[in-house]
């Protein structure tokens, strides 16, 4: 009974064996049943591609007909499969139906050809790393696997010298950095609705001479469109909200350009040298006009008046003032619908003494007013919300600065070295006092804080000399106003203090105010404390314990980093916003379950779902669990901690950036099979890591994922890995094997510096390679499994490096090898 059991099993395992292993057959067939192509020996999981030319299908009296693609949709064999062509009906108008009939087109848009493309599968959906075909025209897939293509990630077809049309579809919703850069002779772009962002140099150099941007997309980077002496003419969507610094750079061909509504930003130089430009509408909702952002725009005529040049729109040729006619006159008085002043638009000029604003102005913009030493005052209407950041930056005798009603953001060193600035009373609806806002004014004497400010940099009145704080009895000091003395901790008076005490009323504590006491070691707040500043206690090696008090809402990031002796933290117990749970000695945002801070005593409570960035930075122990609840880990989360070993669960499906880079003394690490990409710099400068164990289920090694990790020797790249991004081995000195496995692209420099790499075999899965082994002094063989050169393959980084390419056949012209008991060996 049991040999018959057990024949029966094993029967059944090779019939799943041989199910699993056939091989099928693929028919494609025209509407009417015309057998078009048939592929056979197709293997189980492959995607099928019809190769034949696209079906025609006659018109008949009353439509023309359109090849639109197969029934059922295209998707991975899993035995024989039949697909069928569909076409769809284009209506004749009355004077067509009548004519004689006309032979019909084929449809001109190629099927998408997906052994042409890298593809990388990061989840729920596909990246296109790289195109490496030939086509003149590409329609890029929407779908790849039955997953969304969503992203074309950075150089995917730079520099293509063949290139001419591309359609982009509406799944894909991110255009990489450098996507199309160089491509001279793209001249026609499709964008469907769908894309939400487009990155630096995306176009840049192409031969593009109009282009539709869809009203799903939202920003336009850097320089995306530089050097596009061809483009005449740009349609925006009406999403958009930001075109990046140089964005436009160099297209003297634009003639006109409308921005939509919701524009909020141009970056600097975004349209410089657009010599052709004759018009520009720019909506009266713009909230930043970076500087030379139309430098150079020979041909444009902005509206003069009153020594101001401005730009505007039908409604309001004035919102924008983007130059001065003459920078000699003592005074300036703008005009009242002006809303934004162009970046750096009087910086240094020294005759300028007095202006008149205009009371629809929105901001005071970055540098505005840089280098004014002869502005003695200055009176900001109601209608202003921001001032920008260095406004008003070494405007040495601005003695009198009037904030409007309506100020809610002050921006960075925005008053830095205004000398003879003796007061200054700011809005209750500044929230914020940020980095060198104040900083070396030396005749400051009052500052007057809102009730209900949130947040002050330490630095905000770095060098202010003469400035009065109030003080406690231990004479630490505070800045507050006439009803609350108390309310910002600024620094304490004794640096070298052991014990110190916040003063009873005290809401906030300003960034980095205690990241000086390198001898606390007890540190008491009061109640009435609501936020605890980014950096509050960095550095304060000695501190022993910390409890958060029960009104404490924010706590800034790295407000704990290098406490490194701290044993014990506490949130107490009525807090409504954070907890300790479990006494973990760790900070959980309650409504979240997210640890934001914890220490070398801390574990991790099972509900906590994620690890918050610089959670863990600096924190000294050899291990800590990670329990099976945690599905994130943030940026830089375990960052420069002590750590020796670490194991991601399966449960964890994302990783930040840098979430253990710099940890020096890791040594083991174990991902968990949750884990899809590991991204950039994720164990950069590990100079101890020699262990690292990864499931099948990651794809992609993201840019110097592992740089400088000077002790690894050896790394198993798992079969799933399609892409090994820039830099993401260089500098590992020690490494002197790598299996590549079915790795597809290996990007720029991905081993550069790897000293002791003495040979590598380039599996013939690699389609793709951008100068990979750079300054690899013993590398003296490349053995690559493919017959002829990947796409990418660079000459000026192998200069002293011999490679081989494969051959089953004896060919001994010392360029190709064969295997031999499985190890690569020349020809001779």
């Amino acid at each position: 009974m049991k040999k018959t059991f057990l024949l029966v099993v094993v029967i059944l395992l090779i019939l799943i064996c041989l199910a699993g292993c056939k091989n099928f057959t693929v028919t494609w067939k025209n509407y009417d049943g015309t057998v078009l192509e048939v592929d056979e020996n197709v293997k189980k999981g492959d995607i099928p591609q019809y190769n034949g030319e696209n079906p025609t299908k006659p018109s008949d009296d009353d439509n023309d007909y359109v090849f639109s693609g197969w029934s059922p949709t295209i998707s991975e064999v899993t035995g024989n499969q039949t697909y069928i062509a569909e076409f769809n009906s284009i209506a004749k108008t009355e004077e067509e139906s009548n004519s004689p009939k006309r032979p019909t087109k084929p449809n001109t848009i190629p099927t998408p050809k997906f052994s042409d493309f890298v593809f990388v599968d990061v989840g729920q959906s596909y990246f296109i790393k790289a195109y490496i075909g030939n086509d003149k025209t590409v329609e890029i897939p929407a779908k790849y696997k039955n997953k969304s293509v969503t992203a074309l990630e950075k150089r995917a077809f730079s520099e293509n010298a063949v290139l001419e049309s591309v359609t982009i579809p509406s799944s894909i919703k991110v255009i990489g950095e450098d996507v199309f850069r160089g491509c001279e002779k793209l001249a026609s772009v499709s964008i469907e609705e769908g894309v939400e962002s487009m990155s630096g140099h995306a176009f840049a150099g192409t031969a593009l001479t109009s282009i539709t941007l869809p009203n799903s997309l939202t920003s336009i980077g850097p320089y995306a469109f530089q050097g596009c002496a061809k483009l005449k003419s740009i349609t925006f969507g009406s999403s958009l909200e930001t075109i990046a610094s140089s964005a436009f750079l160099g297209c003297t061909a634009l003639t006109s350009i409308t921005l939509s509504n919701n524009v909020k930003t141009i970056g600097e130089s975004a349209f410089w040298g657009c010599t052709s430009l004759t018009s520009i509408s720019i909506p009266s909702g713009v909230d930043t006009v970076g500087e030379n952002a139309f430098f150079g725009c020979t041909s444009l005529t902005p509206k003069e008046e009153n020594n101001g040049k401005y730009l505007g729109n039908a409604d309001n040729q004035h919102v924008v003032l983007v130059d001065i006619i003459d920078d000699t006159p003592t005074t300036f008085v703008m005009n009242n619908n002006c809303k934004i002043l162009i970046d750096g638009l009087f910086a240094n000029n020294t005759n300028l003494q007095t202006i008149t604003l205009g009371n629809n102005l929105k901001k005071i913009s970055e540098s505005a007013f840089d280098g004014c030493t002869s502005l003695s005052t200055i009176s900001l209407p109601n209608s202003v919300k921001t001032i920008g950041k260095s406004a008003f930056d070494g405007c040495t005798s601005l003695g009198t600065a009037t904030l409007g009603t309506g100020l809610e953001a002050i921006e960075d060193c925005a008053f830095c070295s205004c000398d003879k600035l003796a007061s200054i009373n700011i809005p209750s609806g500044v929230y914020s006092i940020p980095y060198g806002t104040f900083s070396f004014c030396s005749d400051l004497q009052t500052v007057n804080l809102p009730n209900n400010i949130t947040s002050v940099s330490s630095h905000a009145f770095r060098s202010c000399t003469s400035l009065t704080y109030y003080q406690d009895t231990q004479g630490n000091k505070y800045l507050g106003n006439t009803s609350n003395k108390y309310l910002v901790f600024i620094s304490p008076y004794n640096l070298n203090a052991t014990t110190l005490s916040v003063k009873d009323g005290c809401k906030v504590i300003s960034d980095f105010a205690f990241s000086e006491c390198k001898n606390l070691e007890t540190i008491t707040f009061p109640d009435s404390l609501t936020h605890i500043g980014n950096s509050a206690l960095y550095g304060c090696r000695k501190l022993k314990s910390l409890i958060v008090p029960k009104n404490v809402e924010y706590i800034g990031s790295q407000a704990l980093g290098k406490c490194e002796e701290m044993k014990t933290l506490t949130v107490a117990q009525d807090n409504t916003v954070y907890d300790s749970r479990m006494s973990c000695n760790a900070i959980i945002e309650k409504e979240t379950n997210k640890l934001i801070a914890g220490i070398k005593t801390s574990s991790i409570p099972s509900r906590v779902t994620a690890i918050g960035k610089y959670a863990f930075e600096h924190v000294n122990f050899d291990t800590i669990t990670i329990p099976s609840s945690v599905t994130i880990i943030e940026d830089n989360a375990f960052s420069q901690a002590h750590i020796k070993n670490i194991a991601i669960p399966d449960s964890v499906t994302s990783l930040g950036k840098g979430v253990f880079e710099n940890c020096s003394l890791l040594v083991s690490v174990t991902l968990g099979n949750g884990i899809k990409v590991l991204p950039e710099r994720t164990f950069s400068g590990c100079s101890n890591l020699k262990i690292v164990e990864m499931e099948d289920s990651i794809t992609h090694i993201d840019d110097r994922a592992f740089n400088n990790c000077s002790a690894l020797e050896t790394i198993a790249i798992p079969s799933s890995v399609t892409l090994i991004d820039d830099f993401a081995f260089s500098g590992c000195t020690a490494l002197t094997n790598i299996d590549l496995s079915d790795v597809e692209s290996i990007g720029e420099s991905a081993f550069s510096g790897c000293s002791t790499l003495a040979s590598i075999i380039i599996p013939e899965s690699v389609k793709h390679i951008i100068a990979a082994f750079g300054d690899c002094d013993v590398l003296y063989n490349i053995y690559c499994e493919a017959t002829e050169k990947p796409f990418g393959w660079k000459y000026n980084w192998n200069s002293s490096k011999k490679a081989y390419w494969y051959s089953e056949t004896e060919n001994k012209d010392n360029s190709h090898w064969h295997y031999v008991d499985g190890e690569p060996t020349v020809w001779e």
